[in-house]
């Protein structure tokens, strides 16, 4: 697994001025997973546990950071079944299957430039941003998928009036991309994960030579899961017709009852601070682990609240909160949960944070099947009579008579006027002998 770790800093220099700087560094991490076939693929998820720093000196802050790297590797399983079998009966069960079919990691570069409003002022120093990202729509082609996400960035920073003055100003756009994804149909499903990764800002003048404009551009990284909804025919019994006959069965599981989900939920989450604050100048609201198990959504977000104590100094709090969501009363899923829109509300050192979250998912069970994977005749041979009187009982399938008699359940369903394949009621019937096939 590859990837890339940012950290951005914002600090007063030495001359108690605010200022703001980024830096990125690669990382790696080997993990080993035996028995996988070249058609083997990973679904990745990564979120930070905990930052903490330290500064040394003047110019040296060290920083550390501990990451969860959660890792889904998917292959393809295969199961032996029966297809057929001379002189045979076969019992076919239908069922509604979900396979999961591909991933594919791309990413959306975008370049914006964000004009300041008249009341804004002029900016002296760009001191941080906040930037979060929502799905849109998907459109889905042959081979080819249209990915559209909406994205909102927030841009802090000093205005150049006598006092260094916190402002800050908001600025929404769209992204969109069509992308290869060899395989996928129109009927396919797509779980993406959406995110603002790099973001570059610089202000620069237009008309005059005051900083009146900001030019953001970045990627955003969209991780995608392909789900592919199918019929299947499994074998599930079997028996041999006129001789005794053994049956080997192998055991699988297979994802059903899939549910697509794809709607915004409306909350209100609560942060405690560890100070009082007297003026709130940015709050980032973040999405940290989002976990679909046994029925249960739970969701962690976390704020960074950069804010003025009531002695006046800037301070940056931050504050967790754990929710619980119900979204399915499947027991295992797929979630992507975004941020569409948030507002909040302070109260001494609570804050109230209502949020809208666009929630893309898909919940599945895992129902253990019993398949017919091989049937074998001892060579015993059995001679039934021609015509056998059977006693059957109300509810009684026609399967079970037919395999217990080795006659045939079309035929019993013929030869007494039934309908459906279980008994009405109590009834008499007559089981005819299945001649074998030549």
């Amino acid at each position: 697994v590859y990837g890339k770790a940012f950290i951005t800093l914002t600090y007063h220099n030495d001359s108690s001025s605010l200022s703001y700087a980024d830096f990125e560094e690669d990382f790696h991490k080997s993990i080993t997973v035996d028995g996988l076939s070249e058609n083997a693929f990973v679904f990745a998820d990564i979120v930070s546990k905990y930052t903490s720093f330290r500064v040394i000196n003047q110019r040296r802050i060290d920083v550390h950071v501990s990451a969860f790297l959660r890792i889904n590797v998917y292959d393809k399983n295969s199961c032996p079944c029966i297809c057929e079998c001379a002189n045979s009966r076969l019992k076919t069960e239908t069922v509604s299957a979900s396979d999961i079919i591909n991933s594919c990691i791309t990413k959306i570069e975008f370049d914006e430039e964000i004009q300041l409003t008249a009341d804004s002022g002029f900016i002296k120093r760009i001191i941080s941003y906040n930037a979060f990202s929502t799905l849109n729509d998907i459109k889905i082609i042959k081979d080819k998928a249209l990915i559209k996400a909406d994205v909102s960035i927030s841009v802090l920073y000093t205005s150049d009036s006598g006092e260094e003055e916190l402002k800050s100003i908001s600025y929404s756009f769209s992204v969109s991309k069509i992308f290869e994804l060899p395989g996928i149909n129109e009927n396919d499903i797509i779980i993406p994960d959406i995110r603002v990764c790099n973001v570059f800002l610089k202000a620069k003048n237009k008309a005059s030579d005051k900083l009146e404009t900001v030019n953001a551009y970045g990627d955003i990284y969209v991780n995608c899961i392909v789900i592919r909804e199918n019929e299947k025919s499994l074998i599930t019994d079997a028996y041999a017709l006129n001789k005794s006959y053994n049956t080997d069965n192998s055991d699988c599981e297979i994802m059903t009852d899939g549910k697509y989900i794809n709607e915004t939920k409306q909350l209100t989450l609560t942060y405690k601070l560890n100070s009082d604050i007297k003026q709130l100048k940015e709050l980032t609201l973040n999405i940290v682990s989002a976990d679909y198990k046994n029925t249960e959504l739970k969701l962690k977000t976390e704020i960074e609240a950069l804010a003025f104590n009531i002695s006046g100094e800037l301070t940056l709090q931050s504050s967790a909160s754990e929710d619980t969501l119900t979204l399915s009363d499947n027991e295992y899923g797929f979630v992507n949960v975004s941020i569409e829109s948030y507002d909040y509300t302070l109260s001494e050192k609570t804050v109230n944070v209502r949020v809208a979250l666009k929630i893309t998912a898909y919940t599945y069970n895992l129902t253990p099947f019993s398949l017919v994977s091989d049937i074998e005749s001892t060579g015993e041979e059995i001679e039934m009579p021609t015509l056998t009187v059977y006693f059957g009982s109300k509810g009684e399938k026609l399967w079970d008579i037919s395999k217990k008699f080795l006659s045939d359940s079309d035929l019993i369903r013929a030869e007494n006027a039934l309908k459906g394949d279980a008994l009405e009621n109590d009834k008499v019937l007559i089981i005819p002998k299945v001649r074998e096939a030549e």
